[in-house]
């Protein structure tokens, strides 16, 4: 377990003797980009897309790729949960449904397609794009309800960096910390290199006031709680002239975390950590001018690995219970895409296509009581590919007016699926699989600016194939594999409108729907007993609108709102995870040359936790207050608190989020 009060004075060290050689001008590494405008085509495929910026993540402290999807419209933030982990909807779609990507490079955990965004850290982001019902296809397969895309900095200065230290405390002292560089250097027009390092830790945080401690959870600092992370970076790239430009790069995660324990009284209580999550990856970025059009290529390798123990008490010393157990994942992917873009008259056309192979393995470790006596399990694979082809051509039909097409082709299989032969998981046996799954999916979407305004109407029809855990998991017991599993779809319709009113205030709307067909639903065979089916038909429809205009010399107000209903195929069941409502007002006032001041208020309906209806969460609001002071153009300070009025409340139910918390970190660029 990590200790966050541990004194860090090699980066202390290494902020105070930072010489500034000038502004840290870092740009947006566009090999990352997926969806790249022409420059006759300025409008993107995907108008209603999101895009936090860099400056952004930092003035509101957003640490956390978690933290900086929150604000975006149409994006519900996920919390707590038994597993402990940051996961977002995207108007509705949970993330098996969208894509994680870095740099356009998929990093879904192969498994669930899930993957936990309090684990990405933002230091070395220049910004990143939230695509939604009406991204592009050439992302690849399996984004039915969006993507969301890091997208990393490219050094444009002979050198530049930037050092960061901060931590957050609460009423009992400070309870977390983290400290990170970056450090990029383009010495001449041939070559560049970059690399960094992030840390972030916490021994849990404080509780509001307002709970009442009970047997499990006293008040107090939420037990259980702690994690820690560290980020690395390392890139260098080639850039033989103008138009050429190759990249290898390396990310990489590691921590550990806990679990915290279940505060309610509808649930279960388990006693979980993480001693290991670790995921690297490898990734090759080209592009060459090629036939009087561009050329880019991915290549890249991704691994995954974690050991999850549950406990038999809140000692998380022994694991003598039934449901205590130690397991460990072993997953990897491979895979690699080619773009051809070229423009031959009023069209843009681009080509695609893309190959991903997922390999997950699995196994028990022993625990207690056998102890030493139990070997370790036997490794389960699972294997799989999914291939794609895709075309697409952005018409410009006048300077006002543009035309996307889209369409892409996708191929889906098992290869490989095992379970264990005995009961002493010494041996394994194959499972059955099904053969090849195809998929056709569709885009069109028409754009017209007229008097500053972009007007937009879409149509896509798009897949999502079942993960493998959808497919082969036994869920302890409740739940029968099904090889037969098809994939879900979905068809979208959305209109919308952004551009400028009254000089200076910018606005966007946007309105949807969208009806899954053949939606993976748990069909109840038994009392106890269940199976994934594609037997469901659900509907997620809503409007998302933002705002942001000056108040004065002084003073600007940014607000989004989103309105979102669901509906499942299932008589009886309701969904999950979002509010009907949720949006967030923030106010800022910058009275001084070197002063911003941001006062923000945030606020969700309530929200359903399980199908049932049995675990809702009430609505609630938090008010935060953020001040930047800038010293020099190198030197920034940045303070605040969150959740200032001290709300009990809770994403999830049974799990309470912190209450007020004090913030502070100093930043220097140069």
């Amino acid at each position: 377990m990590s200790n966050p009060r541990i004194y860090r004075p090699w980066l202390l060290a290494t902020l105070t003797c930072l010489s500034p050689l000038g502004a840290s001008a870092d740009t947006v590494f566009d090999l990352g980009q997926v969806d790249v405008q022409g420059q006759s085509n300025p409008q993107s495929s995907d108008p209603s897309a999101s895009v936090v910026s860099a400056s952004t993540m930092r003035d509101r402290n957003q640490q956390t790729l978690a933290e900086a999807l929150s604000d975006v419209p149409g994006v519900t933030l996920s919390t707590g949960g038994q597993r402990n982990e940051a996961q977002v909807y995207i108007r509705g779609f949970d993330s098996t449904q969208t894509t994680l990507n870095i740099d356009g490079i998929p990093i879904y955990v192969p498994y669930d397609g899930n993957i936990d965004l309090s684990r990405f850290l933002t230091g070395n982001l220049s910004e990143v794009v939230v695509t939604k019902g009406l991204s592009s296809l050439m992302y690849g397969p399996n984004n039915m309800g969006g993507s969301i895309n890091l997208i990393t900095q490219r050094p444009d200065k002979p050198l530049s960096g930037r050092v960061e230290v901060g931590g957050s405390a609460g009423r009992d002292g400070v309870f977390s910390r983290h400290e990170g560089a970056q450090l990029s250097s383009r010495p001449n027009d041939l070559f560049y290199i970059q690399g960094g390092v992030e840390h972030s830790s916490a021994g849990g945080f404080p509780l509001s006031s307002a709970y009442t401690g009970n047997a499990v959870q006293p008040a107090g600092e939420r037990l259980n709680a702690y994690n820690s992370v560290t980020n690395t970076n390392l890139r260098v790239g080639l850039t033989p002239n103008a138009s050429d430009e190759y990249s290898l790069s390396y990310y990489g995660t590691r921590g550990d975390k806990g679990s915290p324990p279940y505060t309610g009284s509808v649930g279960t209580t388990r006693y979980w950590q993480w001693p290991e999550w670790k995921k690297d990856g490898f990734y090759y970025l080209g592009k060459t001018a090629l036939g009087g059009g561009t050329l880019k290529t991915r290549l890249y390798y991704d691994k995954f690995q974690n050991i999850l123990d549950s406990f038999d008490n809140a000692s998380y010393t022994t694991q003598f219970k039934k449901y205590a157990f130690s397991s460990q994942y072993d997953d990897h992917s491979i895979g690699g895409g080619l773009d051809y873009v070229k423009q031959l008259g009023a069209h843009e056309l681009t080509l695609m296509a893309q190959r991903k192979n997922d390999v997950h393995r699995e196994r028990n470790l022993a625990t207690a009581p056998l102890g030493a006596q139990k070997q370790d399990s036997a490794w389960l694979q699972f294997e799989s590919h999914i291939n794609s082809l895709g075309a697409q051509d952005r018409i410009t039909l006048s300077p006002q007016t543009h035309l996307t097409l889209s369409y892409r082709w996708d191929q889906f299989e098992v290869t490989q699926a095992q379970e264990y032969a005995n009961a002493a998981q010494t041996s394994v046996k194959a499972m059955s699989v099904a053969g090849a799954r195809t998929a056709n999916n569709l885009q069109a979407v028409l754009t017209h600016t007229l008097d500053g305004q972009t007007l937009h109407l879409g149509i896509a029809h798009k897949t999502h194939f079942p993960t493998i855990k959808d497919i082969f998991s036994y869920r302890l017991g409740a739940s029968i594999p099904n090889p037969a599993l098809g994939p879900e779809t979905v068809t979208t319709i959305e209109a919308g409108s952004k551009g400028h009113l009254f000089g200076s205030t910018n606005y966007s709307a946007t309105i949807f729907t969208s009806r899954i067909q053949n939606a993976i639903e748990m069909v109840a065979l038994s009392p106890s007993l269940g199976q994934n089916q594609n037997v469901g038909n659900a509907k997620n429809s809503g409007a998302e609108f933002g705002l942001h205009t000056p108040l004065g010399a002084t003073t600007a107000l940014s607000a989004n709102y989103t309105y979102l209903v669901r509906t499942l195929g299932t008589p009886g069941l309701v969904a999950t995870g979002t509010p009907r409502h949720s949006g967030f007002v923030d106010l800022s006032w910058f009275p001084f040359n070197r002063w911003v001041f941001d006062a923000e208020v945030r606020a969700n309906s309530a929200q359903q936790t399980t199908t049932d209806g049995l675990e809702p969460t009430a609505g609630y609001a938090t008010v935060a207050l953020r001040a930047r002071y800038d010293f020099s153009r190198h030197w920034t300070l940045r303070v605040g608190v969150e959740n200032l009025t001290d709300r009990n409340y809770q994403v999830t139910e049974g799990f309470p989020e912190p209450g007020r918390t004090f913030y502070g970190n100093i930043e220097a660029k140069f």
